[in-house]
């Protein structure tokens, strides 16, 4: 059994790594910048879009994990970069519904296949059993963060939503 102090010590290391590797993260986008790349906000919108198919604001919020009125922001510099259009829903005329063009697809899968590309050459020399490990845990760790702090579909207010609920917001994006 692991003692207080030993978990208590974990903790710390995680917190740190977790800083260190957000620092990573961005180091990498910014030395990686391609100029058809999609900066984080587009790539995520359009991958969920991918998955979902069109949505309406509030469930790409929903998806996300933020405000509506966030995604509408990003939604609008989506269109105006002619990779997200906005059409009225048939069935709820108040309701916009947000649709991936060709180019906001072909351009999330360049994205994609880039991020890839890169992460393949940056773990090159890890074995099949390491990239399991490592998958794993970052999706354990982005299933506790979406447990815990997605937005609550029934309220819109942010906060504890069931597990169920999480989980399928998070496969929206895998």
């Amino acid at each position: 059994m692991i003692a207080d102090s030993e978990v208590t010590r974990l903790y710390g290391e995680i917190e740190v790594q977790a800083a260190v590797l957000t620092r990573n993260f961005e180091l990498l986008r910014r030395r990686a910048a391609h100029p058809d790349e999609l900066d984080r906000a587009e790539y995520l919108i359009l991958r969920a879009l991918t998955r979902l198919g069109p949505s309406s604001i509030n469930e790409l919020a929903d998806t996300l994990g933020l405000d509506p009125s966030t995604i509408g922001r990003q939604v609008t510099a989506l269109e105006d970069a002619g990779l997200a259009e906005r059409s009225q829903d048939p069935q709820d005329r108040r309701r916009a519904i947000v649709a991936s063009t060709a180019v906001g697809r072909r351009r999330m899968k360049l994205t994609s296949s880039r991020r890839t590309a890169r992460t393949r050459d940056l773990l090159a020399d890890w074995t099949p059993e390491e990239l399991s490990a490592l998958a794993e845990a970052f999706t354990r760790y982005n299933q506790a963060v979406a447990q815990r702090h997605l937005t609550d579909p029934t309220t819109g207010a942010s906060g504890q939503s069931s597990s169920e609920d999480s989980t399928r917001r998070h496969h929206a994006l895998t």
